[in-house]
C-alpha cells in the first residue's frame, strides 16, 4: 500500500521529512510500508520458464522469494520467458506451483502481476488460466520485433485481435514493448530490460530497484497552459536532492534489489500530463510547432536531472557502478596506477553521475487523461519519448473508438522511437 504517515511515526524522522518535503514539491514518491520499515514500491523478476519447471531446486528459492514480498505488501511482476515448444504446459506448471507457494489468505492476489511473450501460448487461455490460478493481478503482453516492426503481423494476427478486444476491460492484457534502459553517462553501457516493475509497468533491468517520483508536468503550468520553467527547474533540482537522501533511507525487501540500490542508485521521474497540457495551451497536437515546444520542454527537464546528478556526484560520491569501473583498480604497479588514476579522472571530469537512470515516460502520457473529443492526433507527440530513460506503461488507457489498424499503429510508432530507428518518418505523421 502506499506510504502514509502514521501517529506513532517519529515526525522528525529523515524519512517523514523527506516525503513531505517530495510532495510540497510537487511529486508524489512511490514508497510504502513493509512491516515496520519503508520501502519503495514494486519489484520486477524474469522468471525462465524451461529452466524452473526443469529444475525444482532452482525454482523453490524463487517461490519462496516472491511468497516473501508479497509477504510484505510488496507488489511483483514476473515476466515468463523462454517458455519453448509445448510452452502451454510448461507455464500451466509453472503457474500451478506459484500458487501453492503464494495462494493464501493473508496475500493480496492483486498484487502479483504476470507478463508472457506474446507468441508463448494462446492469449486468451493465459488470461483465463492465470486469472483462475492467481486472482486479479495485471496481465501483460510482451511484443516483440515480429508484432511491432513495420511490415510485421497483420492487424488481424491472434496476438493484436486479442489485445484489441481487451483494450477497454479493466482487467485484460496490456501490451508491453520497448528499448534498452538507458543512461546519460558514456562511460555505462545501456541495459536490457527482460523485466517489468510492478511499479508503474516500468520495463527494467531483472532485478533492479527504482525509487520512482511522479511528475505531473500541469502542476507547474496556469490554467492556460503556460509553463513557469524557473519554477519547474528549482523543483527538478531540490526533488532530485531529497530523492536521493531518501533512496538512502529506504528498506528494500529484496536481497538483489538491494545489491542493485546499493551499486545503480535508480531514480526515476515519472512523466505524464504532456496531452493535459496541450489541453490546456489550447494547442493543436498535430502542428509540427507544437511539437517542437514540448520537444524543447521535455529535453530541459532531462538536461535539469542530469545536470543535477553531475552536481551531487561531485558533492555526494560517485554512482558506484561507475567508480567500480576504475581501470587502475587491478593494476598493482604503483606508476601504472597513478597513470591510469590520472586518465580516469579526466575522462570521469565531465561525464561523473551518481545515477544510472532518470526520466521515465509512457506512450499513454501523451494522451490527455482528461476532457473528450477525437484523441488520435495526440499519436503525432510520441517522437518525445525518444528522451526517455525508461519507459513505463502506465497508466493504461481504454482505446475506445480506435480501430484495430489504428491501436496497432499507435504502439508500432511509439516502439519505432523506443527503438530509435527511423524516428523523423513518425514525426507529426499519420504512420
Amino acid at each position: 500500500m502506499p506510504y502514509t504517515r502514521h501517529a506513532s511515526d517519529d515526525s522528525g524522522s529523515i524519512v517523514n521529512e523527506q516525503w513531505r518535503t517530495l510532495l510540497a514539491l510537487g511529486f508524489q514518491p512511490a514508497i510504502q510500508r513493509a512491516g515496520q520499515r519503508i520501502s519503495a514500491t514494486g519489484a520486477g523478476f524474469s522468471w525462465p520458464v524451461r529452466t524452473f519447471t526443469a529444475a525444482p531446486e532452482q525454482l523453490a528459492p524463487q517461490l519462496e522469494r516472491v511468497r516473501s514480498l508479497l509477504l510484505s505488501g510488496v507488489a511483483v511482476t514476473l515476466t515468463l520467458n523462454d517458455a519453448g515448444a509445448g510452452s502451454s504446459r510448461r507455464i500451466e506448471r509453472l503457474l500451478r506451483k506459484l500458487r501453492r507457494a503464494v495462494v493464501a489468505p493473508c496475500i493480496d492476489s492483486r498484487l502479483l502481476g504476470l507478463a508472457v511473450a506474446a507468441e508463448e501460448m494462446p492469449l486468451p487461455a493465459f488470461l483465463l488460466m492465470s486469472k483462475i490460478l492467481l486472482g486479479q493481478g495485471p496481465r501483460y503482453v510482451v511484443l516483440e520485433a515480429a508484432h511491432l516492426d513495420r511490415g510485421g503481423l497483420a492487424d488481424a494476427s491472434p496476438a493484436w485481435t486479442a489485445l484489441y478486444q481487451q483494450r477497454t476491460w479493466r482487467w485484460g492484457l496490456r501490451p508491453v514493448y520497448g528499448g534498452d534502459s538507458r543512461t546519460r553517462c558514456p562511460l555505462l553501457s545501456d541495459e536490457q530490460t527482460p523485466a517489468l516493475s510492478s511499479a508503474n509497468a516500468i520495463r527494467v533491468p531483472a532485478d533492479s530497484a527504482w525509487l520512482c517520483l511522479e511528475l505531473f508536468v500541469c502542476r507547474f503550468a496556469n490554467r492556460h497552459g503556460q509553463v513557469d520553467n524557473g519554477k519547474l527547474q528549482a523543483a527538478l533540482q531540490q526533488a532530485l536532492d531529497t530523492a536521493d537522501q531518501l533512496f538512502d533511507h529506504l528498506h528494500w525487501c529484496d536481497r538483489e534489489q538491494r545489491r542493485d540500490a546499493a551499486s545503480n542508485r535508480r531514480i526515476g521521474f515519472v512523466l505524464q500530463g504532456i496531452g493535459d497540457l496541450v489541453l490546456l495551451r489550447g494547442a493543436d497536437p498535430a502542428d509540427i510547432e507544437c511539437l517542437r515546444y514540448l520537444d524543447r520542454l521535455i529535453a530541459g527537464i532531462h538536461e535539469c536531472l542530469w545536470d543535477r546528478s553531475r552536481c551531487l556526484a561531485s558533492s555526494r560520491g560517485l554512482l558506484p557502478a561507475l567508480a567500480a569501473r576504475d581501470p587502475s583498480r587491478g593494476v598493482a604497479a604503483a606508476e601504472q596506477r597513478r597513470n591510469w588514476q590520472s586518465r580516469w579522472h579526466a575522462a570521469l571530469a565531465s561525464v561523473a553521475v551518481r545515477h544510472r537512470n532518470l526520466l521515465v515516460m509512457s506512450p499513454y502520457s501523451v494522451m490527455p487523461q482528461s476532457g473528450a473529443g477525437d484523441r488520435r492526433d495526440f499519436a503525432d507527440l510520441l517522437p518525445l519519448l525518444a528522451h526517455a530513460d525508461a519507459c513505463s506503461f502506465a497508466p493504461a488507457m481504454d482505446f475506445s473508438g480506435w480501430s484495430i489498424s489504428e491501436f496497432k499503429n499507435f504502439h508500432c510508432r511509439a516502439h519505432a522511437i523506443l527503438q530509435r530507428r527511423n524516428a523523423a518518418t513518425f514525426v507529426a505523421a499519420g504512420a
